[in-house]
């Protein structure tokens, strides 16, 4: 052979050894990680046997490890807490949880590094009820309540919203439903002088002239329907369909809605479509870009001059696009993100639909339910929209009360029906943990639940939800006035003498127990059943507290954890799907801002709005690699 050849041969030979071996991550997870949840995970979390709906056998190769990066947080929680392996299982030496809780720091760090930059997948979707009526109003000016009936209520996905892309399909019956709302919003109009009036244009005097009239009304509908100008084959479409009916009689008026019902029944209203490229990722164009944004803050369409910035190429540049988002969230619409985002993050939006306590024990009717929600959502709006900070979802000093409300809560000297924002003297009440609206959605009708509000704090605070409880755990009684002991913590801790109960409720019923003297709809008490309450509290680590204000103060401490949870939740909710292992190095981001900003709302809100996954596109998944 000669010389040259063996030398080439050679060098080939040693690349694909170098190839074949695995780099140092690769062979660390072989040799040390994989090994350990083999011996204590896998038999019971595997495709024959997926506990908690979990299959880490799936995970053997390191990049789909990797790419299961919510299962580790959640494998984190519970190994540190003790719940995973169960306490009759076999246990990881001390050598080996350091090995896992390592490994899951080390990926944790990988993934923010931004090696890979992936925008995730934008997948088709409607609109969902509140988008859609949410459109309604601000082409038509008819009130979302009108056609909100004509529609089930959403349910939630990804992270708890209801604008995730893989919830919102469109089942047959949706189409009678799309077609009775859009007959209902545009009866409406048309009754209405001023409505039609703002959507009509003048009609023709020469009958017969009336295309110049139909383009005149349908151009700008059109436009505003379906997210940017139609186009000239579009406009003649249903100028057309107009003109026909004028053809078989219709009045210039009937032709016009005519067209208009159309338009709110096609799939360029109803569907959030987006173009596709032969690329392995891409920048949206102006108008999808300004479709995500007033979805987003408004929960709604456009407006003229957002899609005006979007046709130009103008929202395409970072300061024109950061100007819109300030003018969108200085808008009165921009109230939607209270309504819809923290509605759904703290849950407070539950108040007007599934709480329900017994009337016959607690004062409450319609108009304190809305009370409450009016508080949760004024909170809300100050944080998202105004100065506050939103560290105080944790604490705040303050509440937004009225008159009837204060007196609801026993807080004096607020007189009159006006809202306004009110100095509170002590720990007591402000922050999320004192809106009536989730302390009586985390209660049952006949007694509190340290369990629900231990559970709401992990969940929806904190981002670290408890597994499903096992099956045939039991119950205690939904009556606190039938119980066999005098209070509800008495009851919880005879109930719970499983091990495999034990671990997750000592930390959920601590966080629970310091909230117990609210009673099921946010009042203060000092007793339960003529018993004093004992609001002490200690978690699986040993930090101890008592009550709602020294809870508030251990929750500041957990501003980090917090501050991730809130992050994930706002970028979920802004991208309608689930975050994944790629977005690490956006959230990563997003928390550094909440960090240098004083965890103010504005920045970060502008730091999803300019993050690759909300200004780009992409249909394949990019590979994560192994180094």
């Amino acid at each position: 052979m000669p010389p040259a050849v063996r030398l080439l041969l050679c060098f080939a030979l040693l690349r694909l050894s170098a190839a074949a071996d695995p780099g140092p991550a690769e062979s660390s997870w072989n040799r040390e990680v994989w090994p350990i949840l083999q011996t204590f995970c896998t038999d019971c979390h595997s495709a024959d046997s997926p506990k908690g709906g979990v299959d880490l056998a799936a995970l053997e190769h390191l990049p789909d490890a990797r790419a299961a990066l919510r299962l580790w947080w959640r494998a984190k929680d519970q190994l540190l807490s003790g719940q995973m392996p169960p306490p009759k299982k076999d246990q990881p030496s001390p050598d080996q949880q350091k090995i896992l809780l390592n490994w899951i720091a080390e990926n944790e760090a990988f993934l923010r590094s931004g090696k890979v930059q992936d925008p995730g997948e934008r997948r088709l979707r409607r609109l969902n009820r509140t988008e859609y009526t949410t459109a309604l109003r601000d082409l038509l000016g008819v009130p979302k309540a009108l056609t909100a009936d004509f529609f089930a209520q959403e349910g939630a996905g990804g992270e708890g919203f209801d604008n995730v892309a893989d919830t919102l399909f469109i089942p047959p019956v949706m189409a009678e439903q799309y077609l009775a709302a859009a007959d209902a919003a545009l009866a409406a109009t048309f009754a209405d002088p001023a409505l039609k009036a703002r959507l009509l244009a003048s009609p023709p005097s020469d009958a017969l002239q009336p295309l110049p009239a139909l383009v005149q009304t349908l151009r700008p509908f059109l436009r505003l329907a379906f997210r940017a100008s139609p186009s000239a084959e579009t406009l003649y479409a249903y100028t057309q369909l107009a003109a026909s009916g004028m053809a078989r009689g219709q009045s210039w008026e009937d032709a016009a809605r005519a067209a208009c019902k159309a338009a709110l029944c096609s799939p360029d209203f109803l569907l959030l479509t987006e173009s596709n490229r032969d690329a392995p990722s891409w920048p949206v164009t102006g108008p999808e870009l300004a479709t995500r944004l007033s979805l987003f803050l408004w929960s709604s369409l456009p407006d003229h001059a957002l899609l005006d910035a979007a046709e130009s190429g103008q929202l395409l540049e970072p300061a024109t696009l950061e100007a819109q988002a300030l003018r969108l969230l200085a808008d009165p619409r921009a109230l939607a993100l209270a309504e819809n985002f923290a509605g759904q993050w703290l849950q407070f939006e539950k108040i007007l639909t599934s709480a329900d306590p017994d009337r016959s024990r607690y004062p409450f009717d319609n108009d304190l339910r809305q009370l409450l929600y009016d508080e949760a959502l004024r909170f809300s709006d100050h944080l998202l929209r105004g100065g506050g900070s939103l560290l105080d979802v944790l604490h705040s000093d303050y509440a937004f009360l009225n008159e009837k409300l204060a007196a609801h809560y026993g807080i004096p000297q607020v007189s009159g029906p006006e809202w306004r924002q009110v100095k509170l003297e002590n720990g007591i009440r402000g922050g999320a943990l004192g809106l009536g609206a989730v302390l009586t959605t985390t209660a049952l009708p006949r007694r509190t639940s340290p369990v629900l509000r231990g559970k709401w704090i992990l969940e929806q605070l904190l981002g670290s939800p408890p597994p499903a409880p096992p099956p045939n755990v039991g119950t205690i009684p939904e009556d606190d006035q039938k119980t066999a002991h005098p209070t509800i913590r008495q009851e919880l801790q005879a109930h719970l003498r499983r091990d495999d109960c034990r671990a997750c409720h000592a930390r959920m019923d601590p966080l629970g127990f310091s909230l117990e003297n609210f009673d099921p709809v946010g009042r203060w008490r000092d007793k339960v059943n003529n018993q004093p309450l004992d609001v002490s509290a200690t978690l699986p680590d040993g930090r101890s507290f008592s009550g709602p204000a020294e809870l508030k103060q251990l929750l500041l401490t957990e501003r980090d954890r917090y501050g991730r949870n809130l992050s994930l939740k706002l970028l979920s909710y802004a991208l309608g799907r689930s975050i994944e292992a790629f977005d690490l190095p956006t959230l990563a981001r997003l928390e550094a801002s909440l960090q240098e900003n004083h965890f103010q709302a504005q920045p970060l809100l502008l730091e999803i709005v300019r993050s690759l996954p909300f200004t780009q596109r992409r249909l394949k998944p990019l590979p994560i690699p192994a180094e």
